[in-house]
């Protein structure tokens, strides 16, 4: 790499967080972003499921009781459409 700046692999990476208990996302975010990983979050599986199309994010962390519209677990329809790795 050019000049002084180094590559920081932490820096890029982008965690979703899809759970529906607003304190939960607050917490977790926090403890990740204080640790310098950009988060992006959904209160729902709809929700979630567009944001993993848009955001491309490294890692998801599902809360396990989400579901999507069609009342399926979103943990399925998210491993179909995205190869980031998911914690439930």
């Amino acid at each position: 790499m050019k000049g002084s700046a180094t590559w920081n692999p932490v820096m890029t990476t982008k965690i979703l967080i899809i759970d529906d208990d607003p304190l939960n996302i607050k917490l977790v975010k926090s403890r990740l972003e204080a640790s310098n990983y950009e988060v992006v979050t959904a209160m729902d599986g709809e929700e979630g499921l567009q944001k993993v199309n848009q955001d491309k994010p490294d890692l998801i962390i599902l809360d396990d009781t989400i579901t999507t519209a069609s009342n399926s677990a979103s943990s399925g329809s998210i491993t179909i459409e995205s190869s980031s790795f998911i914690l439930i």
